[in-house]
């Protein structure tokens, strides 16, 4: 009876969460008969999630057993509201730590850009893991450090099995540096070697490295025929380097892909208009 109690209790804990009532779901906690695991997180995660810190920190150690989500909640929860050297202390108390205690870690080190200690984390990791690897990656990439994705990226490839978050940010990283054969290549070798099917996100890292590039005539096949629809900022993108190149011919077949999807929008006039009117730069793609 009791864990059909608990089970109710905690039910309706989470239903008062969900819409925001934080007052009634500590209400039904502090009530509840048997406290579950999952009741104390979800009341964690719930006063973290308004800012109540300190409830949050009293809650969590209060607990009678901590579990290691319940360390991984409150860890994640102190990284990403960026107080790392509370977080540090966390995890160095956690006693049993898995891919979640680390990737917060490397995520909190990322976003205060101290990119020396998430490569110490990274190589302390008892084991690799494809969320570990997109981590450090992703740390990297938002930093600015193209040429460190790119060779993590290449190390990666030799020990585990990229996801599309790693791809993503090794395509961003080679649009960066300008490297469009490394881009191709990380492309095609999605679905070919990996089995990871692209993505809107890479066939627009695709197209715009093609464009960054010059070569606008590839740049513009692939936008016009990939299996999504580009949006507005990527034919935007597109526009400006055949502005940028000074190429008419590639700037008008751009424009009017851009204007069959949205007529109304006066950027590819704006764009073409810039283009034609500069005789210096102008030419004519064949």
């Amino acid at each position: 009876m009791p864990e059909h109690d608990s089970s109710s209790s905690t039910s309706v804990m989470l239903a008062h969460i969900q819409t925001g009532n934080i007052e009634n779901a500590k209400f039904v906690f502090d009530t509840m008969p048997e406290r579950t695991p999952a009741a104390w997180n979800a009341m964690i995660e719930a006063f973290f999630s308004i800012g109540d810190i300190s409830s949050a920190t009293k809650m969590f150690s209060s607990m009678p057993h901590r579990s290691p989500s319940s360390w991984n909640t409150v860890l994640s929860a102190y990284a990403q509201a960026g107080h790392i050297d509370i977080a540090k202390g966390i995890f160095a108390s956690t006693p049993h730590r898995n891919v979640v205690s680390w990737t917060s870690m490397i995520a909190a080190n990322a976003q205060v850009g101290d990119l020396v200690e998430v490569r110490k984390l990274f190589e302390s990791m008892p084991e690799g893991d494809p969320v570990a690897w997109s981590s450090i990656l992703s740390a990297y990439a938002q930093r600015g450090e193209s040429l460190a994705t790119i060779a993590t990226f290449t190390n990666m490839k030799l020990f585990d099995m990229p996801d599309k978050n790693c791809f993503l940010a090794a395509l961003l990283a080679c649009t960066h540096e300008g490297r469009v054969e490394s881009a191709k290549e990380y492309f095609v070798g999605m679905a070919v070697d990996f089995g990871v099917d692209p993505g809107m996100e890479h066939y627009c890292c695709l197209v715009d490295v093609l464009a960054r590039a010059g070569q606008l005539g590839s740049a513009l096949e692939l936008a016009a025929s990939m299996p999504f629809e580009a949006g507005a900022w990527q034919w935007r993108k597109l526009l400006a380097a055949c502005r940028s190149f000074g190429d008419v011919g590639y700037g008008i077949q751009a424009a009017k892909y851009f204007l069959s999807s949205r007529p109304r929008d006066s950027t590819a006039y704006v764009f073409l208009s810039s283009l034609v009117n500069d005789p210096i730069q102008s030419k004519v793609s064949i």
